[in-house]
């Protein structure tokens, strides 16, 4: 029996909905999650954990329900799936957040990191002009910049992204069927 491919989309949306309510999670509460530096750091170890999680475990699941050789290609296939629909939910909540929910959310969010990153400068004790040069050099981006246009610049970096993983999974999820990766790619026309 040839895997089930439903199970590489029950994974995707599966992770997609679990880091949309992370974005969710993360709007609502915002002064947390960005007030503090080691709580940025865990939670962007945790999302980065969890866009790892599910589709290392969904292609294990599919690899699971296929009673036949899963070829490199499918288990790309399947893995690149998952990725691509967490990325897709993920870009869709960002959207919805930024643009229906609170439009202001990007420059708000902006203002207080700034605020809380020159505060622990001034504790540190350094110059307005350290800070200063500081605050333009690393805020000057377009990282707080939620448009449509960034949005979908960060679901094509992350499906770039995913696309590596992809390849890099699908090794380890892949049944060998003991043909050449060209004999693979003859038996898909």
């Amino acid at each position: 029996m040839k895997a089930d491919f439903n199970i590489a989309i029950r994974w995707g949306i599966i992770g997609g909905i679990v880091m949309a309510m992370m974005a969710v999670l993360t709007y609502m509460f915002y002064e947390f999650f960005f007030g503090s530096f080691m709580v940025q750091i865990i939670y962007g170890l945790l999302s980065f954990g969890l866009m790892l999680f599910f589709p290392v475990w969904g292609g294990v699941a599919y690899k699971r329900s296929a009673d036949a050789p899963v070829t490199y290609l499918q288990a790309f296939a399947a893995v690149f799936t998952i990725f691509a629909l967490i990325m897709l939910f993920s870009s869709v909540t960002s959207y919805i957040i930024n643009h229906v929910i609170d439009p202001n959310y990007g420059t708000m969010l902006k203002e207080y990191v700034i605020n809380n990153t020159t505060s622990f400068m001034e504790r540190q004790g350094m110059s307005d002009e350290q800070i200063e040069e500081a605050v333009k050099k690393n805020f000057n981006t377009d990282q707080f910049d939620f448009s449509l246009l960034n949005i979908l610049k960060g679901l094509g970096k992350g499906l770039a992204f995913g696309a590596v993983l992809s390849l890099i999974v699908a090794i380890f999820v892949r049944r060998p069927t003991g043909n050449t990766l060209a004999q693979e790619v003859e038996n898909i026309q």
